[in-house]
C-alpha cells in the first residue's frame, strides 16, 4: 500500500497531508476488523493471530492519526510527538 500525496504547494499541502494521513487511518480500522472477522470464522488459533496483527495495525492507525493531527495545526505539541515516538518505537518492538 503505497501514500499517494498530493503536489500542494503553501498552507493548504498541511491539510491535504493531514486528510491523506486520516484516510489512511480510517483504512489500517477498516482492515484490522477484517482480520479479526476472518480469523475468527477460520479458527481460535487463526483468531489469536489475526488478533495481534489487528492490534498492530491499530497501532499504525493511531500513530498516522496524531501524525495528522501534528501535520493539521500549525504548531507542534511536543505531548503529541512525544506519544507519536513511543508509540512508533512499540509497534516496531511488537513485530
Amino acid at each position: 500500500m503505497a501514500i499517494k500525496l498530493r503536489q500542494v504547494k503553501g498552507f493548504r499541502a498541511q491539510y491535504c497531508l493531514g486528510a491523506d494521513f486520516l484516510c489512511l487511518f480510517f483504512q489500517f480500522m477498516v482492515e484490522g476488523a477484517i482480520i479479526i472477522n476472518n480469523g475468527a470464522i477460520i479458527s481460535i488459533h487463526g483468531a489469536i493471530i489475526s488478533y495481534v496483527g489487528a492490534i498492530i495495525i491499530f497501532l499504525g492507525a493511531i500513530t498516522l492519526f496524531i501524525s495528522a493531527i501534528n501535520v493539521i495545526l500549525p504548531t507542534n505539541i511536543n505531548f503529541l510527538c512525544e506519544i507519536n515516538v513511543f508509540l512508533r518505537t512499540n509497534t516496531i518492538f511488537i513485530m
